[in-house]
């Protein structure tokens, strides 16, 4: 029941208080049309298993089922909002000091390069296949697949990825991942290649 309430509500932590007003709305949304589905729903498939009696039963079944629902999403939209509303403070304090937002944990996070590349090196190809089969399905890799292989070449990608970015924020002086664009100008090229001396 656990599962099935949090596929309609959003009870995550909101990290502001927009996160929060987003969250809540979308719940009391969610809530309402669930709710006028059960209404219908119940209405029509006692009218056709008892006909008008079996009606008059559906109706007042997904009265209740309806009224439960979009109050179950006020109440948890409510609720958002005052989490959002109570987070923001938090989250000033947290992004003045050069956190960010991790959507996953919920949390926020201080990124650093060198722990993050410890971090995703130690872990074996199992784990890396083993856990990708945890997000999707048991038979990721099992059926005929040209990713088969990217457990090692990922690894690979994440470390030359890492290190890249590792010297960018070290050449220009940036402590943080977040403070890169603080430190540097970006600019965007349509040429990756200089041939000037194959010219020669």
């Amino acid at each position: 029941m656990k599962d099935g309430f949090s596929m309609i509500y959003n009870t995550k932590k909101p990290a502001t208080a927009a996160g929060g007003l987003g969250s809540g709305l979308g719940n009391m949304v969610k809530g309402a049309a669930a709710g006028g589905a059960a209404w219908v729903a119940m209405t029509a498939v006692g009218a056709k298993e008892q006909g008008a009696k079996g009606a008059a039963k559906g109706f007042a079944g997904g009265f209740v089922a309806a009224v439960g629902l979009t109050g179950a999403g006020v109440a948890t939209g409510g609720y958002q909002i005052c989490r959002g509303i109570a987070n923001t403070p938090e989250a000033m304090r947290e992004a003045a000091a050069g956190k960010e937002w991790d959507s996953e944990k919920r949390e926020w996070v201080l990124y650093y390069l060198q722990e993050e590349e410890k971090e995703v090196l130690s872990i074996s190809d199992e784990d890396f296949v083993a856990d990708l089969r945890k997000k999707y399905g048991e038979n990721y890799g099992k059926e005929p697949n040209p990713f088969k292989d990217a457990a090692g070449a990922a690894k690979k990608t994440v470390k030359d990825t890492l290190g890249g970015i590792r010297s960018s924020c070290t050449y220009v002086g940036a402590p943080t991942l977040k403070q890169l664009s603080k430190c540097t100008t970006f600019v965007r090229v349509h040429n990756q290649y200089n041939d000037t001396f194959g010219k020669i």
